[in-house]
């Protein structure tokens, strides 16, 4: 069982920190149907961090692949853009480079 205090990838499950997830997802009453199913797939496939005393960054950014989540979600790829933006303008989600990636993205929790 993952006991993570941020969002977190394993093979076959995900961790996700439940007093974050009912602050930003769950109590937010602006999110749409559309929203909610492309933040949970991005659930299943981003990891988070949020900073703590003496913790080191991580540096976990990962590139988001929108053509396979329009067409997992069957949603358009502007909408799901759209709502990607609006979870980084309400710092769901955060914008930055990795080894692996320049423009990447991670939850904020």
């Amino acid at each position: 069982m993952a006991n993570n205090r941020n969002v977190y990838q394993q093979v076959n499950t995900v961790s996700i920190p439940r007093k974050e997830f009912i602050k930003y997802i769950i109590n937010n009453e602006d999110l749409k149907k559309k929203d909610l199913r492309v933040i949970l797939l991005l659930l299943t496939e981003l990891d988070g961090y949020s900073s703590t005393p003496h913790s080191k960054d991580p540096y976990n950014y990962k590139r988001i692949d929108v053509e396979y989540m329009s067409d997992v979600l069957k949603i358009s790829k502007s909408d799901i853009k759209s709502s990607i933006r609006y979870f980084c303008e309400m710092d769901i989600l955060e914008e930055g480079s990795s080894s692996c990636c320049k423009k990447g993205y991670r939850f904020t929790f």
